[in-house]
């Protein structure tokens, strides 16, 4: 009997971003060249889009560099759509995989499940959807891999995504690791929170390329009237030199040194970055987010173990610190800056991704556990159990000593504190399960 999954369509459009559609076709289906559909829809009548149309024929132009055909197709119903996918799904050659590009409201088509007349009753329907849904999921995850670096913007305003592969990674320090960071000036009651070493397995998502710059935080700002905790509280802490102190005159704003656009938003709390990313997410029709704290040691690693992703060692050349500072691993001294610089300095990491190390601590969606100990294994953020109401951090930042730039390093603060060196990066989750 011809396999079930060689006779039904499975699609899942999933909020605008381009998955691929397991399709095993009929034998008789004749082959075609590498052709997609790209559909755009942004005329509903009830909540109109302003992007899929555009997001449409970038994607078209893209594919078309690739070597593929874009069939290009826009508002379409869903008797149209179901149309369109039925006439594709005819040209498939056997085996095929089918790669299709939907933008606009977000939606799942899910297979009718008819049984042939010599089918072995309900057991075997029941069967046979199963093997189904397991080949729309890997055929999905299968085609975010294909995406993998690819760069996403879903509005004007939106910051630009990259999609990263999925993986698995040893999250935390080695004690030969942690050893050299307390030599580097890390206290031993901050190497702790890195152990013990574990392994996390990271599905396919999309991470901001920078962090928010302060152009981009300024544009949610002017939409919503926003005023931070700073702008409402008593301000912001800065780094004196000798300690941290708190001033009111400091915000987003002004943060005692000078700052252009295109340099990350800082002096915002957790909460700041938790509403930024609420508006974001309405703007654009797509779910934003923090990080989760695995995903952002994922992506600081690109694949490496090392303490940076370029190796054990780092220079001021490489990240934004303070290089004057007692060097890690035997290091060389560098410059010491004492101001962010802009969001796309220094080199990419392997993922696409800019000042992963230093420049501005990054918030991140966790809570704070004094080690990780039961931490969870699949990529998503720890929000139970908390040791306590803090959030986390990541990355370093300019005013901190390279030993607390690796990859490992874990900050914590309360939500509604705000540095001179804290910032955030953004994140939207790709696949479902």
């Amino acid at each position: 009997m011809q396999s079930y999954i060689n006779r039904f369509l499975w699609l899942v459009l999933a909020l605008g971003v381009g998955v691929s559609v397991q399709a095993v076709s009929t034998p008789n289906s004749r082959s075609t060249a590498a052709q997609t559909p790209v559909i755009g829809n942004p005329a509903y009548k009830s909540d109109p889009l302003r992007n899929p149309m555009h997001d449409a024929q970038d994607m078209g132009d893209k594919l078309l560099g690739l070597g593929f055909v874009a069939i290009e197709r826009s508002n379409l119903g869903i008797q149209q759509l179901g149309s369109t996918l039925r006439e594709f799904r005819a040209k498939l050659a056997p085996a095929g995989v089918a790669l299709v590009y939907y933008a606009g409201h977000g939606l799942q088509i899910k297979p009718v499940v008819v049984a042939q007349a010599n089918a072995g009753g309900a057991a075997e329907v029941a069967q046979r959807a199963a093997l189904e849904r397991t080949a729309a999921a890997t055929a999905q995850r299968a085609a975010l891999e294909r995406l993998a670096g690819q760069i996403i913007k879903d509005c004007p305003d939106c910051p630009e995504l990259v999609v990263i592969p999925s993986g698995s990674f040893t999250m935390g320090s080695s004690a030969a690791e942690q050893a050299l960071a307390n030599a580097g000036g890390v206290p031993e009651t901050f190497t702790s929170r890195e152990s013990p070493q574990h392994t996390a397995n990271i599905r396919s998502f999309a991470a901001g390329r920078y962090a928010i710059s302060k152009g981009e935080f300024a544009a949610f700002v002017r939409a919503k009237g926003y005023q931070t905790q700073a702008e409402q509280e008593d301000g912001c802490f800065a780094w004196t030199g000798q300690e941290w102190k708190k001033d009111k005159a400091y915000n987003w704003r002004n943060v005692g040194f000078a700052q252009a656009d295109n340099h990350p938003v800082v002096c915002v709390s957790w909460n700041d970055a938790q509403a930024y990313a609420q508006w974001i997410s309405h703007v654009s029709g797509k779910t934003f987010r923090l990080l989760s704290e695995s995903e952002r040691e994922y992506v600081a690693r690109a694949g490496t173990q090392t303490a940076f992703w370029w190796g054990d060692s780092i220079t001021t050349s490489q990240a934004n610190y303070d290089g004057t500072a007692t060097s890690y691993n035997g290091s060389p001294k560098g410059e010491y800056r004492q101001a962010t610089v802009p969001v796309s300095s220094f080199a990419p990491n392997p993922f696409g991704l800019y000042n992963v190390h230093g420049n501005a601590w990054e918030w991140v969606e966790d809570c704070f556990h004094e080690t990780y100990s039961g931490a969870p294994t699949d990529g998503s953020a720890w929000t139970t159990g908390c040791s306590d109401n803090a959030r986390m951090l990541r990355g370093g930042s300019g005013d901190y000593d390279p030993s607390g730039l690796r990859s490992a390093i874990r900050g914590r603060f309360t939500p509604d504190i705000r540095n001179d060196d804290f910032g955030f990066r953004l994140a939207r989750t790709l696949f479902t399960p």
